[in-house]
């Protein structure tokens, strides 16, 4: 008996059988890691400057990135600030959370909120 392993040339032009492709297709469909958003909610207990410094900070937004977010939130009483796997969502949200009060603000108690949402294709991306 030869040790020799089989390896069949395979010709890309020939299709696969049907079950194979079906079977390909859904492990292709399964790997897809899916995809959230981190969002930070509006409230008064913290300045333009708090929420600037600490997008800055919490994820290397530039000045101009973190200021267009610190509108957003204020207007829209939400923005979504990150997007990625569910695992980097939690940790930057939980930076977010833990980030502390505005000290600005004699008012201010904590940090701000955040959340994650699944990302879809009907939710915009930042």
């Amino acid at each position: 008996m030869n040790n020799k392993q089989y390896s069949p040339d395979i010709d890309e032009n020939v299709p696969l059988p049907p079950k194979i492709q079906e079977i390909l297709e859904e492990k292709e469909v399964q790997t897809d890691i899916p995809k959230f958003h981190v969002v930070l909610f509006d409230d008064s207990n913290h300045t333009y400057d708090y929420v600037i410094e600490m997008l800055m900070d919490i994820f290397g937004y530039n000045s101009s990135t973190a200021f267009q977010m610190a509108c957003e939130v204020d207007i829209l009483g939400k923005v979504i600030v990150y997007t990625s796997n569910r695992e980097h969502c939690e940790y930057k949200r939980d930076q977010i959370v833990n980030y502390g009060p505005d000290w600005r603000l004699d008012h201010s108690k904590s940090s701000m909120r955040a959340t994650l949402i699944p990302a879809t294709t009907d939710t915009p991306t930042q």
